[in-house]
């Protein structure tokens, strides 16, 4: 849908415009209805409007507040030629204006959302096929303007392309890797993460992992060395991230190698013994590989660089939309505590999920809306909740059922489950103490439990699953850290079904102490891989 202004159409139309009211649109409308008695097209300003285009722009005047946004975008000057010209134009040593500050601003996103969505999402595609990261920052800074649900939906084709691009980084050699080395740590690229909605925050500490990683090649020039540490530094990151950063661009990673000499490099390579040196330095990587652990020392400290997910977990974990903001905290380590492992997302693997802390809440339907709509004392506001939890509830109620079905189903004690820790990701761990009136909120990896058995499976029960956290002793004993939680009643408790090929999301707190402590999760006889120890300043 094309835009323009109240005040450009008054222009092309000839008539004086001193405020915008019912006299002024009536107006407007009959110079356009006779215009189109003998013209196809309007052309204002070397744009082409159909009738239908500008009706439309007009029977919106008539809104409360629709005259006033028209104003704030004449104001704009940056975005009222990027709108007039359906992205087209983008002029230069300006900037978009935010009014974050004013009441309207929400109401003026959703507003705008019709004419600036389609022409961001067209442009932004056109140039993530053509690779051009300059012109996908100059309109990506446009997105704000949306709401925030448009505004990542909009975002996430430029996500995409993002991971891609680092993907592909991790598997590249020779000229491909420089290639690529040149566009993901190059400062548009960096640009480009920083124009992002906060929640795609986790993806700016992925390119910081993988820069720490890349820098201990011992092939990269102090050239690209310093390409690397300019591009980290260039982050939006909260305080303690970037101080990380600060940190990491001092350390001995970023100080110049040294090559050793290539002269013998083909004595090696004619020797009969060479092919059996590679075959057992190859033995002994995928030895360590399985044990998923890797040793670097120097000077300053003992770095356990931990392989929670191969290369291909990492791109098929799939990124999170986690809204929740109130204050979180770290779980204290402590024996005997009750597990608590909710539901957050269940059905089929997306590459994007959306984090939802009251899934559980929704298996058991709402009251009758009919009831709702005969009783007058209950305010609107509380019918489109009861519509809400409606809608959610027919959305997951296949996946709860009466406890029933456990004579049908096998449960995970039977079951092949894969689980997957999503440690490049935090979200929330969210409940109650059991026997106590108090709430708490953890800060938490996200855990993917995949049904890889054979038929559909029960999962949980409740609103719980049934995993267990366990821990290594000194000993190398795997113990259990929690015990099961547990229903004082179970009637009424629905069975959580997980059918064939699909998952079911759930969160593991972060330990306050985890430094030192390998963990593990269990379900029935399913584990997960090995987390914690990451940094030991010891």
């Amino acid at each position: 849908m094309k835009f323009i202004s109240v005040r450009r159409l008054a222009a092309v139309l000839k008539l004086e415009v001193s405020r915008t009211n019912d006299e002024l649109i009536h107006k407007l409308k009959q110079s356009v209805d006779q215009h189109f008695l003998k013209n196809q097209i309007l052309n204002a300003f070397g744009q082409d409007f159909a009738q239908q285009e500008l009706i439309f722009i007009l029977n919106q005047l008539k809104e409360e507040n629709i005259p006033v946004f028209h104003e704030w975008i004449e104001e704009d000057r940056l975005l009222v030629e990027y709108l007039f010209s359906s992205g087209e134009i983008i002029l230069e040593n300006e900037d978009v204006i935010l009014s974050k500050e004013n009441d309207l601003f929400e109401t003026y996103q959703n507003f705008l959302e019709t004419y600036l969505a389609p022409i961001l999402s067209k442009k932004l595609s056109e140039f993530i096929k053509e690779g051009n990261l300059t012109e996908l920052g100059n309109h990506l800074r446009f997105s704000p303007l949306l709401a925030k649900k448009k505004r990542i939906e909009i975002q996430q084709a430029v996500v995409s392309y993002l991971r891609q691009s680092i993907a592909q980084l991790k598997v590249s050699h020779d000229q491909e890797l420089q290639k690529q080395l040149k566009l993901v740590f190059s400062i548009e690229f960096v640009q480009l993460l920083n124009e992002l909605d906060e929640s795609f925050y986790a993806d700016s500490i992925k390119y910081f992992d993988t820069a720490r990683l890349v820098v201990q090649r011992n092939d990269l020039s102090l050239l690209v060395l310093d390409r690397i540490k300019s591009a980290i530094l260039s982050l939006n990151l909260n305080k303690e991230d970037h101080q990380k950063v600060v940190d990491f661009s001092s350390s001995n990673a970023f100080r110049a190698r040294v090559k050793k000499p290539n002269s013998r490099i083909n004595e090696m390579v004619k020797s009969p013994f060479f092919i059996v040196a590679v075959i057992v330095v190859l033995v002994n990587f995928i030895f360590l590989d399985s044990e998923g652990e890797v040793e670097i020392n120097n000077s300053e400290e003992n770095v356990f660089v931990t392989s929670y997910l191969d290369d291909n977990e990492i791109r098929d974990f799939p990124f999170l939309i986690d809204t929740f903001n109130l204050e979180i905290t770290y779980k204290i380590l402590q024996e005997a505590s009750v597990a608590n492992y909710r539901p957050l997302y269940i059905g089929v693997k997306n590459d994007t999920l959306d984090v939802n802390y009251n899934l559980s809440k929704y298996y058991a339907p709402p009251p009758d809306i009919e009831v709702i709509e005969i009783d007058s004392t209950i305010p609107p506001k509380s019918e489109i909740e009861k519509n809400k939890i409606r809608q959610n509830h027919d959305k997951i109620s296949e996946y709860f059922k009466d406890l029933s079905f456990e004579k049908k189903c096998p449960d995970w004690y039977d079951s092949k489950i894969k689980i997957t820790i999503g440690t490049t990701q935090k979200i929330r761990n969210v409940g109650s103490k059991k026997y106590e009136d108090t709430d708490f909120i953890y800060e938490a990896y996200p855990v993917i439990l995949e049904n890889t058995s054979d038929s559909t499976i029960i999962i949980g029960y409740g609103s719980q699953i049934p995993l267990i956290l366990e821990l290594k002793d000194e000993s190398g004993e795997w113990k259990a850290t929690e015990t099961m939680f547990t229903y004082m009643c179970g009637n009424g408790l629905p069975s959580i079904l997980l059918p064939k090929g699909e998952i079911v999301l759930t969160s593991v707190p972060v330990m306050k102490d985890e430094k030192k402590i390998r963990f593990r999760l269990k379900i029935g006889g399913n584990y997960s891989r090995e987390f914690g120890g990451v940094l030991s300043n010891e």
